[in-house]
């Protein structure tokens, strides 16, 4: 091994080589000013990339240090046009950096859009240039104008409000499926389908924005580049094969040009074509027809929804477009204008043109290199600088666009001076790279696109955005993500088409597909008291029947002398509660939430009844079994009526309340299991629950107002997910019989036991196969679970489920094994948990309301629960409550704050149509972790007791014999036998410490799952929680209405209410 001076000196040479290199690139570019520490580093490029306001800061750095500024050690940034237009020209010798490897869609070949050599670049154009330039498509214009048609349909049928009702269009994802569709039928003969199924196919529109971020760091980075394109990594990019996102997409294109070849004699004509008559070898076809798709729509989708966001916020701009609008439709073609016709009308030509200036569809750097040195804007430039450019600075140049560059005024082209105007024009065609050696090539397409697509919506269509304080938010990361909700209405009918008849009947709009709740009718105090009540009323019940039958347990099996089943009586609550969970959910959205919720209630007091007056102990388990049942639906229907009476901003302090009574309840439960039992008897354990469920029942029935399909009951059955149903509730039956059994009735490793985890578990698989293939409308739909941002909330919930049961299911073993605390005492010492997580989780509940932000909460909580999780491990051995309490305190605001939060942000991901689809998977999702993280809590407890039994029988000395009753398999049954067996004061301190040390490595598992819960939420992606109530979507012909299984998280249906 090399001796430590040759290490020294090895450091000493790395670092002095480092600083060297770092002190060359400073000083070859430090004539050239620029923001702080751009010099040495990319820490500040790579900090305002990853705000996604780069192309802002950039910008701003032009206007503060000039037209030429330094942004990194080898970068520099010009905001000059005419040097811009110079250095991108064809024959000034510049050429593309690595910037532009980032964007290969497939790591093993190169597209026209990451090629860096220039003769590669002006070969791969030569053969790409007759598709994108409509040579031998001769009905592009008509593919173009079916796919507008369908827009125009589905905003008809979807987005059109009135006075009485809202029906809000996230217009930036329904530009995408416009998009989408409209390269796709021109690129490969057939739509994909976007605009019919009113939804993002797979996932892929969120998986490319989700990229967008990361891609962006990546062409910074050209380190992280080669890692994530090593072989090491290679067997973790998106295969065709995948179910969803970029993989899935991957496996489109792929399939599309497989059948393209294996039909070489077909007489295709579109892009794709093109493409293969071109010459190109089949990766190469393969590699250009992923970039059609991913480089066209997302910067004409980009342009449509600016000049739409700008031109609704812009009333004269407005008013003058609809006025030339109004003045053509006599005159042009119908039903969608020509293009050659939309050319012709300037204003219209103005909008875009300014649409396009104002806000640049692709502002990324698009780092060119210059071969040798050069100057630009008056200041030397060595050779091999990398030459950005601001898309902002030159297309909001005040001395080329005027002293307003930076307000959106179509008005500039239409009185614009000639001279003036070729600058602007000239100036305004680097967006397009227009005239460079870099020209986009689906320019022309995309003028197609805008001038039809602006003209027929504002021809039909009056846009308003629903929040005009915030009309829309956006990220930019070289490509632009936008977020905002437009009002859609239609046009006076005074505004007709070429034939004289109106554009849209406003007497009889397209129906709505599904009765629901107008967002406008808003619920009256009254209402929302009574209503809330009767589901707090159904929250106690349900909370309370979980718990408050144990300390009634022993007096049971002495009534019914029947001490085999003891462990029937509280399982067979959990299992029929845990098993059922997720068919609440699919069956009220069939017959409404009102008739099941108040079958739920019935059904569990049917259950409390029959245990009330079971004769014997088999009549007892199938009442506790009954009462899972009905307890089970009115827990997970008393979350999705919250969610269907408020908006998604109001519901997080509603379902606060609900948790709150329920953390109350199960708190309770115990206290009032032992006051009934020792009292009175324990079947007023039961006999409670009549009264308490019958007012419930009552107020529910007289006083809840949610709006119902009023489904008959035969087109109900027929609908209902059968399979899917009996696969769910087998295999978790089974999974948690097997968990129940576990080292109880049977060991681990038991036939048995075996059996029923493997069987279950296969049941299972074979039910998210059936969900996933052939489910119609399905208990769990898989496109819940379409991108890891999706999938996070429901991870980070089961997560924070297992660490919060574990402990409240651990921390009062530890208040008797080592604390000496009686079975009272130590249910006391678990009311700071219960008591601070209620707290918290209304806290969270009211801060959630007010600011409509749920990231703050869940990143606040899991810092809570780490710390607080992470805490317990560090409790001493002697007895320290004040310790206890804090720690506890700590656990229960980090769980309390994260009980709604990931709700919240599963339920924001997907559309409205999902709602009851995510909470019942919420629940269904809680209560299996809870049932693991007692089990696996178990296991390491026992293990840990186990290996240290020999230990401890060591230091009993001549009470060696009664270690074996503090063994693994006896520990939890023997806490109270540690005062009782005869020990010395010293000996049942050892017995003591070692529970004490066994329950320690069971609170560093706890902050495993902790932590994970912890990484995992920084994949939760934040979204708007909306002010507007957008009710649901019932019925048994709701997965036709909403496009089928494919409806997606971007759909906002809002429709009109039928009330029971």
């Amino acid at each position: 091994m090399p001796a430590p001076h040759v290490w020294l000196f090895g450091a000493l040479w790395f670092l002095v080589y480092f600083l060297g290199q770092r002190v060359y690139q400073w000083n070859r570019l430090r004539h050239i000013a620029g923001p702080p520490g751009t010099g040495w580093t990319k820490l500040w490029l790579v900090r305002q990339a990853w705000s996604g306001r780069l192309c802002d800061s950039l910008y701003n750095a032009c206007r503060e240090y000039g037209p030429l500024v330094r942004i990194g050690p080898k970068w520099v940034l010009c905001g000059d046009p005419a040097e811009i237009r110079r250095i991108w020209g064809i024959n000034s010798g510049y050429h593309r950096s690595d910037w532009y490897k980032a964007v290969r869609l497939n790591s093993e070949v190169n597209n026209v859009l990451s090629v860096i050599d220039n003769k590669e670049h002006h070969r791969l154009r030569s053969h790409l240039m007759p598709g994108y330039g409509g040579k031998g498509i001769t009905n592009e214009e008509q593919l173009v104008d079916e796919q507008i048609e369908n827009l125009i349909a589905l905003i008809k049928q979807r987005y059109i409000s009135t006075q009485a009702a809202l029906r809000p269009c996230d217009l930036a994802r329904t530009m995408q499926y416009l998009t989408q569709d409209v390269i796709t039928a021109v690129g490969f003969g057939k739509p994909a389908g976007y605009l019919e199924a009113n939804s993002d196919i797979h996932g892929i529109l969120e998986t490319s924005e989700n990229l967008h971020r990361p891609v962006h760091m990546v062409t910074l980075l050209p380190t992280l580049r080669k890692i994530l394109e090593s072989r090491l990594l290679k067997p973790f990019h998106p295969k065709p094969h995948d179910r969803s996102g970029v993989g899935r997409f991957l496996g489109y294109i792929k399939d599309l040009v497989d059948e393209r070849y294996d039909d070489l004699n077909s007489n295709h004509t579109d892009i794709l074509q093109s493409f293969v008559n071109s010459g190109l070898s089949r990766p190469q076809v393969e590699s250009e027809a992923l970039v059609t798709v991913f480089g066209g729509t997302d910067t004409t989708s980009t342009a449509l929804r600016n000049i739409i966001f700008y031109l609704s916020t812009n009333p004269r701009a407005y008013r003058a477009l609809q006025s030339e609008i109004d003045g053509a439709v006599e005159t042009v073609t119908s039903p969608v204008i020509r293009d050659a016709e939309a050319k012709a009308l300037p204003y219209l030509q103005a909008c875009i043109k300014e649409g396009l200036r104002i806000f640049p569809p692709s502002m990324g750097l698009m780092g060119k290199v210059c071969p040798r040195d050069d100057t630009i804007c008056g200041f030397r430039v060595p050779a091999n600088t990398q030459v950005a450019w601001s898309a902002l600075a030159i297309m909001r140049n005040r001395d080329i666009f005027g002293d307003d560059a930076d307000v959106y005024e179509p008005q500039r082209w239409i009185d614009a001076p000639v001279e003036k105007k070729k600058d602007m024009d000239a100036s305004y065609g680097l967006v397009f790279a227009t005239g460079t050696r870099w020209e986009c090539l689906g320019k022309r397409l995309a003028y197609i696109e805008l001038g039809k697509t602006i003209f027929e919506l504002f021809r039909r269509f009056d846009f308003a955005m629903v929040d005009p304080v915030e009309p829309f938010r956006w990220a930019n990361h070289g490509l632009t993500a936008h977020f905002g909700l437009a009002r859609v209405s239609s046009t006076p009918n005074t505004r007709t088409d070429a034939t004289g008849s109106s554009t849209l009947d406003n007497a009889n709009p397209a129906p709505a597909p599904s009765p629901s709740r107008e967002p406008g009718a808003r619920l009256t105090t009254t209402t929302i008291a009574w209503t809330m009540m009767s589901l707090c009323l159904s929250v106690l019940l349900s909370a309370l029947d979980l718990t408050i039958v144990t300390p009634a347990i022993p007096a049971i099996v002495g009534t019914f002398k029947s001490s085999a089943s003891y462990i029937w009586v509280g399982s067979a609550y959990t299992l029929a509660y845990a098993a059922i969970t997720p068919v609440w959910g699919s069956v009220s959205d069939i017959w409404g939430r009102k008739p099941i919720m108040l079958i739920a209630v019935a059904v569990f007091l049917v259950g409390s009844l029959v245990c009330a007056l079971a004769p014997h102990m088999d009549a007892l388990i199938a009442g506790r079994a009954i009462q899972g049942l009905g307890g089970s639906g009115m827990g997970i229907m008393v979350n999705i009526v919250v969610s269907d009476m408020f908006s998604l901003r109001d519901r997080g302090l509603y379902l606060a309340i609900t948790s709150l009574v329920w953390a109350v309840g199960s708190a309770i439960g115990p206290v009032l299991g032992g006051v009934f039992t020792s009292r009175l008897t324990w079947r007023w354990c039961f006999w409670i629950n009549l009264p308490v469920g019958a007012v419930s029942f009552l107020v529910l029935l007289f006083f809840m107002r949610v709006p119902s399909p009023r489904t008959p009951i035969a087109a109900g059955l027929k609908v209902i997910d059968w399979t899917g149903s009996l696969l769910i509730i087998g295999g978790s039956l089974m999974v948690l019989l097997a968990l129940d059994f576990g080292d109880v009735v049977y060991s681990w490793s038991s036939a048995t036991v075996i059996c029923l985890l493997v069987f279950g578990t296969a049941v299972m698989a074979l039910f998210v196969v059936n969900e996933w293939k052939f489910a119609k409308n399905p208990i769990i739909p898989v496109w819940l679970f379409t991108s890891p941002t999706k999938i996070a909330p429901y991870v980070v919930f089961a997560c924070n489920s297992y660490v919060f049961i574990g402990q409240a299911y651990y921390l009062p073993l530890y208040a008797q094994s080592v604390l000496a605390a009686s079975a009272l005492r130590s249910g006391l010492y678990l009311l700071p948990l219960i008591v601070s997580c209620s707290l918290a989780a209304a806290a969270a509940g009211i801060f959630m309301q007010q600011t409509g932000k749920y990231l703050p909460v869940m990143y606040i909580a899991q810092g809570f629960l780490v710390l607080g999780s992470g805490l317990l491990i560090s409790l001493d051995f002697e007895a320290n409550i004040t310790k206890l309490v804090i720690f506890q305190i700590l656990v229960g605001i980090g769980v309390g704050m994260n009980i709604e939060a990931p709700i919240l942000a599963a339920q924001a991901a997907t559309s409205i149509r999902d709602t009851a689809a995510v909470t019942a998977t919420m629940g269904f999702v809680r209560s299996l972790s809870t049932a693991i993280s007692v089990v696996v809590g178990g296991v390491v407890f026992q293990n840990e007791m186990n290996a240290k039994n020999e230990g401890l029988a060591s230091q009993l000395g001549s009470n060696s014999t009664l270690a074996s009753e503090f063994d693994g398999d006896n520990a939890a049954s023997s806490v109270e036998e540690i005062s009782t067996l005869g020990l010395d004061a010293a000996q049942e301190a050892l017995v003591r410490k070692t529970y004490f040390e066994a329950l320690r490595m069971v609170w560093v598992m706890y902050v495993a799952f902790a932590g994970l819960a912890t990484v995992l939420n920084l994949f939760v992606r934040a979204h708007k929680l909306r002010t507007e109530n957008e009710g649901a979507v019932l019925g048994a012909d709701r997965s036709r209405q909403q496009g089928g299984p494919a409806a997606g998280a971007a759909e906002l249906e809002l429709r009109n209410e039928r009330e029971d």
